[in-house]
């Protein structure tokens, strides 16, 4: 399957609630745009990134850029099942 999109999926909870800060365990798969500010440590392999995402309301959850997912993916099993599991935080991004 053609890597073009990457949807991190979420728990709809997660997102339909503003207050939500926080996801664990949520699902990731490939998308080229960013937009809001997130930190991913994406879990076994403790890799981070802070990076935009998009949320293009497409499905239950957020897109992230696929330079990102292959950053995190660092053992290959996201590309192979074409999702990541991840935990993630929202940030400040100061602007």
């Amino acid at each position: 399957m053609e890597k073009l999109k990457l949807c991190i999926v979420v728990l709809a909870c997660v997102v339909a609630s503003v207050a939500a800060q926080s996801a664990s365990n949520a699902l990731g798969m490939a998308l080229p745009t960013w937009m809001d500010r997130l930190l991913w440590p994406c879990w076994p392999s403790r890799t981070h990134a802070t990076v935009r995402i998009v949320d293009q309301c497409r499905n239950v959850g957020l897109d992230l850029d696929v330079n990102v997912f292959n950053q995190l993916d660092t053992n290959g099993i996201g590309n192979a099942n074409d999702f990541l599991t991840v935990n993630y935080d929202f940030v400040d991004c100061g602007d």
